[in-house]
């Protein structure tokens, strides 16, 4: 009984709160205007989800994509590299998706918050993820 009782405690406090992101933390601190703009973009789960999925999935890309779209402002096209990318098991295409378009918005409306994001380990996936904002 007490061999239960010593893996149920560990079991809780394995899946405790989650420490907080400090590389996340600073960019947030540095770029609040940014950050908040991004944040009430990830609000809209149902139409965000598939997205946050796909670069919670697919990291690089996702960064490749926030520094891709600052350094080219104004952009209505997808990075070349994005049209590559294939469809996902069940048919997601990020470069459909109109969630991506308003990603593309915000990075070149914040060019430097997007490149500072896209260089921290936690990414744009990290930053959206509703527990963060």
């Amino acid at each position: 009984m007490r061999i239960l009782l010593v893996a149920v405690c560990l079991c809780a406090c394995a899946h405790g709160a989650a420490v907080p992101d400090t590389e996340l933390a600073n960019w947030r601190s540095q770029h609040p205007v940014a950050a908040k703009q991004l944040c009430s973009f990830a609000w809209d789960t149902s139409e965000t989800s598939r997205m946050r999925r796909w670069m919670h999935d697919h990291p690089t890309q996702a960064a490749e994509l926030l520094d891709w779209a600052a350094a080219h402002p104004g952009s209505t096209t997808p990075p070349p590299f994005l049209l590559q990318t294939p469809p996902e098991f069940d048919g997601y295409r990020p470069w459909r998706d109109p969630a991506v378009y308003a990603l593309f918005d915000w990075a070149s409306q914040n060019p430097d918050a997007a490149q500072d994001l896209a260089s921290t380990h936690s990414g744009v996936a990290g930053a959206i993820d509703a527990r963060n904002c």
